[in-house]
């Protein structure tokens, strides 16, 4: 984007899964360098091309929150292993771990004042919800004010508070996601108590409880919500073994505190953790997997959350084709296109094999869908446009029929735009 004659990139993701692996890089030859990149959070579908763009432009600081700045070392090297293998396989250029490390080395952080000046802009950041460390970006010059929001969650979770609703600003242009455009959640209380219930009474059958999870973000949230109704006697105490990224990921939740909710930073200053509890929670390796399933019923989070990769693949092809007594418990967002979604529609009826790893398989076990986004939905998103007031809306993040409903929601003086992927540069 370009702001009062400043030139800005914000974000370069990936799909984890899918055709378009890679964003529309080429259409960047159409603008004069960027003068820095912002970073708005470190899920790979926001960071997973950066390694890409900085080789490109390698004098542009990549400014980020400190805890996105850590967190973006585990999940870009996460992001390179998935790239080298769909690249290799789709034939198409991937980054190497060089330009991954000079990537990293380049990031700053923002200042504590959430306040920065770039040639003729000046960039606010605002809580966004989501994860840890999100951001959403005011962006000021040359009497020109765009808003950003990057991805965004309104209503508390477990672990973070919602976004920080600016007022007062009334931007020219809000760019604006649009991940669920077209539904409204359940709520929340809901589905946390249904979820808690329904892996207690798997363990209290003899089964296993498999939850998938976005290693950052998604997986805290669960281990905090079965933790509590545990706490409070609402279930049984049972093991939970935690999987993949989630483990490192969780002990970078816990170095700040001060970005977390009250409660949660009051219990980690004062007990350490608590997210991997002694006793309770305990981190798995690879080699101690079998041994996990040869042991005490018990729940399993992993990432990745939609069955695409990682530990969570590995104990889904265990559960899946044997008995009824174990489940797989799907907790977020699923592109159409992955394992996960796949999964979903066969407990809605449709036929009953999965293919994993390259297997097919006959899925016997349990499979059920619970309702713990950190994303806004639209009623949400709706209400955060009237109170910016923006000129106009460009609705990004999100497929089709996500961006078509909310374009229809939205009221037609905030002037909605569908922004066309890959080939199409909008301009006022």
């Amino acid at each position: 984007m370009q702001v009062g004659g400043t030139h800005l990139l914000i974000d370069a993701g990936m799909r984890v899964h899918g055709d378009d692996l890679l964003p529309a890089i080429g259409m960047l030859d159409d603008f004069d360098p960027p003068e820095a990149i912002l970073v708005t959070h470190a899920h790979a579908d926001h960071i997973g091309a950066l390694p890409m763009i900085h080789s490109l432009y390698p004098d542009a600081p990549v400014y980020a929150t400190p805890p996105t700045a850590d967190l973006m070392n585990i999940m870009m090297r996460d992001s390179f292993k998935i790239m080298e293998q769909r690249c290799r396989t789709a034939g198409l250029p991937s980054y190497n771990k060089e330009q991954m490390q000079a990537l990293l080395e380049a990031v700053r952080l923002f200042p504590a004042s959430g306040i920065l000046k770039i040639g003729n802009v000046k960039v606010t950041c605002y809580r966004a919800g989501h994860i840890l460390g999100a951001v959403m970006f005011a962006i000021e010059g040359g009497g020109e004010e765009l808003f950003v929001t990057g991805d965004l969650s309104f209503k508390a979770g477990r672990t973070i508070p919602g976004a920080e609703v600016p007022h007062g600003l009334r931007p020219d242009v809000l760019i604006m996601e649009s991940t669920y455009g077209n539904r409204v959640h359940a709520d929340r209380h809901t589905e946390e108590k249904r979820l808690a219930d329904n892996v207690a009474e798997v363990i209290a059958g003899g089964g296993f409880a498999l939850i998938p999870a976005f290693a950052l973000g998604r997986a805290q949230e669960v281990l905090l919500v079965l933790q509590d109704y545990m706490d409070r006697g609402l279930i049984p105490e049972f093991p939970i073994y935690v999987d993949g990224l989630v483990t490192p990921i969780s002990e970078i939740y816990r170095r700040y505190p001060q970005y977390l909710k009250g409660p949660v930073a009051h219990r980690i200053r004062k007990n350490g953790d608590v997210f991997l509890t002694e006793g309770r929670c305990k981190a798995v390796k690879p080699k101690e997997r079998e041994g996990v399933l040869k042991g005490k019923p018990a729940c399993i989070v992993a990432s990745s959350g939609m069955l695409i990769g990682g530990a969570s693949v590995w104990y889904a092809e265990r559960l899946i084709k044997d008995e009824k007594k174990n489940a797989i418990f799907i907790t977020g967002y699923q592109d159409e296109e992955s394992p996960g979604r796949k999964l979903l529609n066969l407990a809605e009826g449709a036929d009953h094999l999965l293919e994993l790893n390259g297997v097919v398989y006959d899925v016997k076990c349990r499979v059920d869908k619970y309702g713990l986004s950190a994303h806004g939905d639209a009623g949400e998103l709706t209400r955060f446009t009237e109170t910016l007031d923006p000129t106009y809306t460009l609705l990004v993040h999100g497929d089709d029929e996500a961006r078509f409903q909310l374009n229809e929601t939205i009221d037609p003086r905030f002037h909605p735009l569908l922004v066309e992927k890959r080939r199409r540069i909008l301009s006022f």
